[in-house]
């Protein structure tokens, strides 16, 4: 008897671990390339944990071994859609900043990117980088940590798997990902058209010109001026691009 209990508990505990870790190993902030797994693996023991004794499933029987198999994948695949729908906000970030430096001539000034794990024009960097600060200092971990919780009252273990509602959350959330990556960009954009347009202007008025000697200084430094100007903005359209993506479990 009491081997069956142990049996039920440790059941439980394996359902909502299985959607905790797969929500953090993608999660913003948390599942970030730089983070150790290990980090991940404890955090997500230590979310498991608080999240048991309040949202594990009661179980009058221990599963069958195939039963369990297909619930832990139900919970892993339901935890890693959370993840990565907040995830594509992010990837906002990055691809603006990508648009950024094909706009601002900054393209071959690429580092390695931490969050990413490859090569990366720089305004990516800054872009990924400062989003991640500014959700730690708005507290939006907290709240993706609170729409992993809630998920589970929206989405309850044992349940039929609504693959229909997360594959509408994704391709929302991804095609999201570049309207939001272009409102980030657009002061950018705009700049640097003008720029363009008026050398191009002054290119037919006076064909000795060396154009590109003198625009491309220009070019990158209204690109950065419009950066820091717009950047405000940018960083509300990333806070409610990772809001939306979690309002579906926030509640």
């Amino acid at each position: 008897m009491l081997g069956d209990a142990l049996v039920l508990e440790l059941t439980a505990a394996a359902l909502v671990f299985a959607r905790v870790g797969g929500c953090i190993m993608v999660l913003p902030a948390f599942g970030e390339a730089f983070v150790s797994p290990r980090i991940r693996l404890a955090l997500a023991l230590a979310v498991t944990l608080v999240l048991v004794p309040v949202v594990g499933v009661e179980l009058a029987r221990p599963l069958d071994d195939a039963m369990l198999l297909l619930a832990l994948l139900q919970e892993l695949l339901i935890g890693t859609a959370l993840g990565l729908a907040a995830r594509f906000a992010l990837a906002a970030m990055n691809l603006a900043g990508t648009v950024i430096a094909l706009q601002s001539a900054l393209s071959a000034a690429a580092f390695f990117d931490p969050h990413e794990g490859t090569q990366s024009a720089i305004t990516s960097n800054f872009l990924t980088t400062a989003g991640l600060t500014l959700l730690l200092v708005v507290d939006g971990h907290h709240y993706l940590l609170a729409g992993l919780a809630h998920s589970f009252a929206v989405t309850p273990q044992l349940t039929a798997y609504p693959a229909a509602d997360f594959a509408d959350l994704l391709i929302r959330a991804s095609t999201d990902l570049f309207v939001a990556a272009v409102r980030i960009a657009a002061p950018v954009i705009l700049v640097t058209t003008v720029i363009n347009l008026t050398f191009g202007f002054f290119s037919r008025l006076v064909p000795g010109i060396q154009v590109f000697f003198i625009a491309m200084p220009l070019q990158v430094l209204a690109a950065i001026g419009a950066l820091l100007v717009g950047f405000a903005a940018g960083g509300r359209v990333f806070l409610e691009g990772v809001q939306a993506s979690i309002a579906p479990f926030a509640g």
